[in-house]
């Protein structure tokens, strides 16, 4: 049962890792939901009242760049280019 449980718990926790190589439309809809809720008050209202639709297109960045192949370069933001020199 020991040895077991050790292989067990080592094969649950190399398969959970594989798991987190990339963050799925899941949780692109999660940040997505914590970020409105995370707003200065202010915008709330506007987001609020959005939250279906934001979350619901969270993904489409990940759908677009699976289908079109042009979209992968265009996928991250190169904030380096953006910031103070």
């Amino acid at each position: 049962m020991k040895y077991f449980k050790r292989w067990g718990g080592l094969l649950f926790l190399a398969i959970s890792l594989l798991g987190l190589s990339s963050w799925g439309f899941l949780v692109h809809k999660t940040v997505h939901q914590i970020a409105v809720y995370q707003l200065p008050a202010q915008m709330t209202p506007f987001f609020y009242g959005n939250i279906n639709q934001l979350v619901y297109d969270a993904p489409r960045a990940d759908t677009r760049r699976n289908t079109d192949s042009t979209e992968a370069t265009k996928h991250f933001i190169d904030s380096e280019a953006y910031g103070p020199k």
